[in-house]
């Protein structure tokens, strides 16, 4: 009963150190950003986007600057039901298109007919 119970233990702590290193290099290999992944450089599936690329990025943050440069937002706050000050940047549409013009005289004339 003795070897028994000394043997159970010795096979619990093997399981138990093999598991702790199968978890490390399931980590390692898929999950830490630190390590280099090789599994991922010869995949067809994930080429590279134009939407991530660097370039693409950093002319989208130049674009934003510009834009909140030129275009001052209205601030608003109102106080919710739960008391939480709820506050935004309200950034108003005031060019309107010749199209967006017809459509909304078209909804105007058929809401006061």
């Amino acid at each position: 009963m003795k070897k028994f119970s000394i043997a159970a233990i010795c096979i619990i702590l093997i399981l138990l150190v093999m598991y702790g290193f199968t978890g490390n290099y399931f980590y390692n290999m898929a999950l830490n950003p630190n390590k280099e992944k090789d599994f991922l450089s010869d995949n067809p599936h994930l080429a590279q986007s134009e939407a991530v690329s660097g370039k693409v990025a950093e002319s989208s943050k130049l674009a934003d600057a510009e834009f909140a440069k030129e275009h001052q937002p209205d601030e608003m706050s109102i106080v919710s039901a739960d008391q939480l000050k709820l506050s935004a940047k309200l950034y108003e549409n005031i060019t309107m298109t010749i199209n967006g013009l017809l459509s909304f005289m078209v909804i105007l004339a058929i809401t006061h007919k």
